[in-house]
């Protein structure tokens, strides 16, 4: 019983030093996907007619879905990077 206890206690600690280690590549992580929807937000704020483009027509409409697989694909991407098992 004391071995498992033992055992248990050393996965804790070495999951929460895991967590740590990694916590550069997650914060990294949520600056990279956050920081295209904040620049769109500003984008819409002081230059409207040139953002106006990405909806109004049939290149904008294509960039568009393509941005969106690709930041899906890197969210994806990025969790797998930062997510380690022990």
């Amino acid at each position: 019983m004391r071995t498992t206890a033992a055992t248990l206690r050393e996965r804790e600690v070495l999951q929460r030093q895991v967590r740590t280690l990694s916590a550069e590549g997650r914060l990294s992580a949520v600056i990279l996907v956050v920081l295209p929807i904040f620049m769109l937000l500003y984008q819409l704020l002081v230059n409207y007619s040139y953002v106006r483009l990405l909806w109004t027509t049939p290149i904008g409409l294509a960039m568009t879905a393509v941005t969106l697989v690709l930041m899906t694909i890197g969210i994806i991407w990025m969790r797998a990077i930062v997510r380690i098992e022990v």
